[in-house]
């Protein structure tokens, strides 16, 4: 793709490239082509910086949910409790 195209690029392109900025690093005419583009054009704008914001609070949450599961691990005796007293009942079931 020639320079002038990836600096004056479509809102199709722009899109393209902010999906592709969340899964890896840019080069330098697409950074500057997406740059040059946001700065005329308020929707893709826009797009970008919700795109940014979803993106920290899709990542905060994930983390605060990694942490929150590290504090409610059942201890192993519990554990091994719960999963006999589980197959007890299917056996039950099933006879």
């Amino acid at each position: 793709m020639a320079l002038k195209e990836k600096i004056l690029m479509s809102c199709e392109g722009a899109t393209a490239l902010i999906e592709k900025k969340r899964d890896q690093k840019l080069g330098l005419a697409e950074r500057i082509g997406l740059w040059v583009h946001l700065g005329y054009c308020s929707f893709c704008a826009l797009f970008f910086e919700q795109s940014r914001v979803l993106d920290e609070s899709a990542r905060s949450y994930s983390e605060k949910i990694s942490s929150e599961q590290k504090s409610y691990q059942l201890n192993p005796g519990l554990k091994a409790e719960l999963k006999k007293s589980f197959d007890l009942e299917l056996n039950k079931q099933r006879t």
